[in-house]
C-alpha cells in the first residue's frame, strides 16, 4: 500500500482517538507498551481500507495507541506547525537554570 495522505492520517487519528476515549479511557500507560510495527501497518491499512467497520475486531489499546502516535509522526507538517514558531521562543525563555534544576 502506498504511503497514506495526510487527510487519511488524519482519519485513522480521530478513529483510534475516539476508539480509546468511549473503551479505554481509564487505561494505563497506553504510550508505553511497544508493539510489532507490522502490527500497526495492518491495522492502519484495515482501518483505512474498511467503510464505517474500521476495527473488526476488538484490537489492543496499545496497538490503537501505537497507530495513532504513528500517525501523528507520519504527517506532512506537524500537527501544531501554525504556532510553532511561537510555542519554542516562549519554552526557551521560561527555561532557566533554577527552573530546570527544581524540577
Amino acid at each position: 500500500m502506498p504511503r497514506p495522505t495526510d487527510e487519511q492520517l488524519l482519519e485513522v487519528s480521530r478513529l483510534c482517538i475516539a476508539y480509546l476515549h468511549d473503551k479505554h479511557s481509564t487505561e494505563l500507560g497506553l504510550f508505553r507498551s511497544s508493539v510489532a510495527q507490522t502490527d500497526v501497518r495492518a491495522l492502519q491499512t484495515q482501518i483505512i481500507q474498511f467503510g464505517q467497520n474500521k476495527f473488526r475486531d476488538d484490537p489492543d489499546p496499545h496497538l490503537v495507541a501505537e497507530v495513532l502516535q504513528t500517525c501523528f509522526k507520519n504527517l506532512t507538517y506537524p500537527l501544531l506547525h501554525e504556532v510553532y514558531q511561537d510555542i519554542v521562543p516562549v519554552s526557551y525563555t521560561h527555561l532557566t537554570l533554577p527552573t530546570i534544576c527544581s524540577v
